[in-house]
């Protein structure tokens, strides 16, 4: 399965700019399978044990982000995640950075 599922399903677990991203980019890196496949007490590790985090991310369903990758797939919408190199690097020492970022169109050089 294309790691951009996976990376849907994360950022659908949060409000945007949700610190809880944060916390799991610091226990798990961008490592997005590893994300995905850790369990319910890896999670209570990171936000306590009846939170409310640990629920959704225990919730492995990839119903909703398989519907929108296939709609960005039929509909040209590009799909940016932090292991994209065209990912901006600027996001990545942000609170809150977003998982996922869809552009239509050319991805600008942010960089400059």
């Amino acid at each position: 399965m294309h790691n951009c599922i996976y990376w849907i399903w994360l950022s659908l677990k949060f409000q945007p700019g949700n610190t809880a991203f944060d916390k799991i980019f610091r226990t798990f890196g961008y490592d997005i399978k590893a994300i995905y496949n850790a369990d319910e007490n890896s999670f209570s590790e990171i936000f306590g044990k009846n939170s409310t985090s640990v629920t959704a991310l225990s919730n492995k369903t990839l119903d909703n982000a398989l519907k929108i990758f296939d709609f960005c797939r039929k509909n040209d919408v590009g799909i940016l995640t932090p292991e994209n190199i065209n990912y901006p690097s600027q996001l990545l020492r942000i609170q809150g950075q977003p998982p996922v970022l869809y552009y239509k169109g050319t991805v600008p050089d942010f960089s400059a």
